[in-house]
């Protein structure tokens, strides 16, 4: 009596080579599986709506004559005040004017300072379409209140003053969140890696045929 042999080839991985109908269709329905769960995640999240300001930093009575220097100093000056707009400094203030708390204010704005540029982009994003063109207004009219009363509180020179003027009022708020290309694209992505993964477990675990 001879002791029973693997009939065909003995390696697992020589095993995961050889083609299963079986494997490939148990692999798809869970590549599907965990694409829809990718899809869900994505697509599952709350709406958020971003509005955008534009704050620009001039100083008009030397700008145009005072060439790289002040353009210098602007682009310093942006750089100090942009981060602000998330301080105590403006949150505080902007919290009791828009009547939510700080931690909201805080959370909405996204300030940023575009490059080769003297504007500040004021950003905001909430769950709100309205809430969102409401902050980024809000904050972006009270940087520019900010600058000029701390001038004069600091008795700068009316000739060495600078101001911030709002170039773009805040635009109507677009949804940012949930994406619908970036959740076709996870479940896309989370379906062909959880496809390949299973069909090359279910052919290393499947039994293998036996001879006597």
């Amino acid at each position: 009596m001879t002791a029973d042999r693997p009939d065909g080839p003995t390696s697992g991985w020589a095993q995961a080579l050889t083609f299963s109908p079986l494997n490939l269709a148990a692999a798809l329905v869970i590549a599907f599986l965990v694409a829809a769960l990718g899809a869900v995640a994505v697509l599952g999240q709350a709406e958020k709506y971003s509005s955008t300001a534009t704050v620009a930093v001039d100083q008009p009575l030397l700008i145009a004559t005072g060439g790289d220097r002040v353009i210098d100093k602007l682009a310093r000056l942006r750089a100090k005040y942009a981060p602000l707009l998330r301080t105590d400094t403006m949150t505080v203030p902007l919290a009791q004017e828009l009547g939510v708390t700080t931690q909201e204010v805080r959370d909405a704005l996204r300030p940023s300072t575009p490059a080769d540029s003297l504007l500040i982009q004021v950003r905001a994003v909430t769950d709100s379409r309205e809430d969102s063109e409401r902050y980024a207004r809000a904050a972006a009219a009270f940087l520019v209140e900010y600058v000029e009363q701390e001038q004069v509180e600091d008795e700068v020179p009316a000739e060495a003053r600078f101001e911030m003027v709002v170039v773009d009022d805040a635009r109507r708020a677009t949804r940012t969140s949930p994406d619908q290309r970036r959740g076709f694209a996870v479940a896309a992505v989370a379906g062909l890696i959880g496809g390949a993964v299973a069909y090359v477990v279910l052919q290393l675990v499947r039994p293998r045929p036996r001879r006597r």
